[in-house]
């Protein structure tokens, strides 16, 4: 059987406001303003802001962190 290799990797997903907000389980409001206090780095695309999950290595200390804290949120269903 021929493993498929995902067309865009893991390390280059963009998260959403909303998806940020669950991850560090605080209000989008707060996400907002960290955003705008320069303290979250974001790029709008389109009309939605994205963050890269690199970003919040600051609060968990490791890309490894941050990407159990990104699995853990799908599991829950909440994307």
């Amino acid at each position: 059987m021929v493993e498929h290799q995902p067309l865009i990797r893991e390390e280059y997903m963009l998260l959403n406001i909303n998806q940020l907000s669950i991850i560090l389980g605080c209000s989008t409001k707060t996400i907002r303003r960290l955003i705008q206090r320069g303290e979250i780095h974001a790029k709008k695309i389109g009309r939605v802001l994205r963050i890269a999950p690199k970003e919040l290595i600051k609060w968990f200390g490791s890309i490894d962190e941050v990407n159990q804290a990104i699995q853990e949120m799908r599991k829950g269903g909440k994307q």
